[in-house]
């Protein structure tokens, strides 16, 4: 059997380039619709975003309005801050009882011992001031200086031991004699010494107070503080020494 090629060889070129533009054609428009749906969902994402976020932004709104109209807001607020502090007051703050046992551990015996009748301590310059008499006179007065410089405090701080001087300075002033209440001449004095900041830390968990007179372990300053150690004020008449 013989077949004759009756269509040309330009026609056949040109059907085949028509369809192979029909081709492009189609699949172009197919890109471009699902274009158009890409571009029409992420529209419709982000309506939804705003819309959510002007949602939110009233609610906001909505919220701290009716915060702001409920009575003493700021006060409450304060004291829920103040809350929030307490754990970081409370590993700040100093173990003040300890300052009693000092006392007692750095009065020297009899019959240099003293009574006291105001202790005072400032925070700031962690300086200790005791206004007290003795019938000892200066030499108890000066017992009680030399006692408190050569005491020393041994701690365990971050499970290390350490030691270190209960103080390096020790100031003495006002001395006069003076009569107590019950007639008996006194010398009266006011002596301040600054103290190391171990002494009140509460992160000090052991101490030990180690002066001449003797040892005390204030861990827990539970050490009863005994009642001669304090007493009221000598009368004001002073003699000259």
């Amino acid at each position: 059997m013989i077949e004759v090629n009756l269509i040309p060889d330009v026609k056949r070129e040109y059907l085949h380039a028509q369809r192979v533009r029909n081709t492009v054609i189609s699949v172009s428009m197919l890109v471009a619709a699902a274009a158009a749906g890409a571009v029409i969902v992420l529209g419709l994402a982000l309506g939804s975003l705003q819309f959510a976020s002007g949602q939110a932004d009233n609610s906001i709104k909505s919220k701290y309005k009716e915060l702001s109209d409920k009575p003493d807001i700021n006060d409450l607020l304060t004291i829920q801050n103040q809350l929030t502090q307490i754990d970081m007051i409370s590993s700040n703050r100093g173990v003040n009882s300890r300052i009693f046992d000092t006392l007692s551990a750095v009065n020297p015996q009899a019959p240099n011992n003293v009574t006291m009748s105001t202790v005072r301590y400032n925070a700031s310059e962690k300086t200790i001031t005791i206004e007290g008499s003795t019938a000892g006179g200066f030499n108890a007065v000066d017992a009680l200086k030399k006692t408190i410089l050569n005491t020393k405090l041994k701690y365990t701080k971050d499970s290390e031991s350490a030691e270190t001087p209960l103080s390096s300075s020790v100031r003495i002033t006002n001395t006069a004699y003076a009569e107590d209440s019950g007639g008996e001449k006194k010398l009266t004095f006011t002596l301040t010494f600054s103290y190391p900041e171990e002494l009140l830390s509460n992160s000090v968990k052991s101490l030990v107070i180690v002066s001449p007179t003797g040892s005390v372990d204030v861990t827990d300053s539970k050490k009863h503080v005994p009642d001669s150690l304090f007493e009221a004020k000598t009368s004001n008449k002073k003699e000259d020494k």
